[in-house]
């Protein structure tokens, strides 16, 4: 296991992107969504509702809580190809910039979503967020919110 996330750190910092998965078995290919293998990191109110249009349209979603960075650590981020970041639980003292920039230095080709609700509509990161994020999306949201925000509308 050891080995494997140290090739896989190897591959990252020579250029090499990770590979994501493209397909899931017994899922019907009619939708984009179907590719999409999401994790949840956190909670808060809004995400559960979010997840649910993820999981009608076809993404596989997955929750994830990251009370530690060594949780973080123990990802198997080559397995998602999407994280929605949620609010962390208030006693773990984790702040989620600290969080999208460790998953961003690991794997850079991998789509990060803030989700917050003192966001007010959902956007693509400017120069301050890109470190941190691909986009915001604010709680709760619809259907088009979050199609935007994976970038498929």
């Amino acid at each position: 296991m050891m080995w494997s996330r140290v090739h896989l750190w190897w591959r990252v910092r020579s250029g090499r992107a990770v590979a994501r998965p493209q397909s899931l078995l017994g899922r019907a290919m009619d939708t984009p969504w179907a590719t999409e293998n999401v994790v949840v990191l956190g909670e808060m109110e809004g995400l559960l509702d979010a997840t649910r249009i993820l999981h009608a349209k076809g993404a596989h979603v997955e929750f994830r809580l990251v009370i530690t960075l060594q949780h973080l650590y123990q990802l198997p981020l080559e397995q998602y190809s999407t994280v929605i970041m949620g609010t962390a639980p208030t006693d773990a003292h984790l702040d989620m910039m600290d969080i999208g920039g460790i998953i961003r230095r690991a794997d850079p080709s991998i789509r990060l979503i803030w989700a917050s609700t003192l966001f007010k509509v959902p956007q693509v990161a400017d120069e301050a967020l890109r470190p941190f994020c691909d986009t915001t999306l604010n709680l709760p949201c619809s259907e088009v919110d979050l199609a935007f925000a994976f970038g498929l509308g």
